[in-house]
């Protein structure tokens, strides 16, 4: 974001921002994947388990970097840089507990009586760890107002 004094630091965010959903313009996102793969075992009674999981988290976060501020803009966009790094770390430490889970939970799935079966239950278990996170990702905005009760939030005046 190249800050001028001629228009309110939030109007030159939302201009520069191409963060958009349902209409609304954000300056920060952090967008977070999970896959998973997994080894299984037939033991000698001729039941599946696994023998080893392993999860891969991959996060973009997304955040301005303002320049060209004048020092009493500089002031706020350090506070509000700051506040909105840590509303964004939020998101993040949702998508690490949600690999960590998926991870802990595929390991503990008991042995099956056969290998398809135990594929389908760990992959269904995996979607259902990861639809409950992306929740709580969304139920984090809501309860933070996108990060303004955590000072990530530009007055619309300055």
């Amino acid at each position: 974001v190249y800050v001028h004094s001629g228009a309110t630091l939030f109007s030159q965010f939302n201009a520069a921002s191409t963060i958009r959903e349902n209409g609304e313009v954000f300056h920060g996102y952090t967008h977070w994947d999970i896959h998973w793969s997994y080894r299984w075992n037939t033991d000698t009674s001729g039941r599946c388990r696994l023998t080893s999981v392993s999860t891969k988290l991959d996060v973009v976060m997304t955040l301005p970097d303002p320049r060209g501020a004048t020092s009493t803009q500089q002031q706020t966009l350090v506070s509000y840089s700051r506040a909105l790094r840590d509303h964004e770390q939020g998101h993040y430490d949702i998508a690490r507990r949600a690999a960590s889970d998926i991870d802990q939970s595929l390991l503990a799935i008991p042995a099956m009586t056969d290998c398809k079966l135990l594929d389908t239950h760990a992959n269904a278990k995996g979607h259902e760890l990861l639809e409950k996170y992306n929740e709580l990702s969304r139920q984090y905005d809501k309860d933070t107002q996108h990060g303004k009760t955590q000072g990530a939030w530009l007055d619309r005046s300055l």
